[in-house]
């Protein structure tokens, strides 16, 4: 079980990351930065556009096969044998045992 304390932590470090992009936007404002314009124009587009290609041929080429088993063995793995098969057994250990409480 978690602490509150690192559980305050945690919560707080989303709102501190809130935060930080918020002062970020007022201090680009502050100094005349137009961040409709910045993201609207070509340069801005073929960038983001070259930098998500990027990230596609990353994920497709390199991350995509190591993801994929991580979640299968690892995630999904681990919570149908540590999570629900000992639930299911449990489940029928107790209808088992209430069928024989009936007879």
């Amino acid at each position: 079980m978690k602490s509150s304390s690192k559980i305050i932590q945690q919560k707080g470090g989303l709102i501190k990351t809130i935060l930080i992009i918020v002062i970020a936007i007022a201090i680009l404002s502050y100094l005349g930065f137009d961040l409709k314009k910045i993201f609207e124009s070509d340069q801005s587009k073929s960038n983001f556009s070259y930098v998500w290609n990027g990230i596609v041929y990353a994920w497709t080429h390199y991350l995509r096969q190591p993801a994929e088993y991580f979640w299968r063995v690892v995630v999904v793995g681990f919570i149908w044998n540590v999570l629900v098969l000992p639930g299911i057994h449990a489940l029928q250990a107790f209808q088992a045992k209430g069928n024989q409480l009936g007879n």
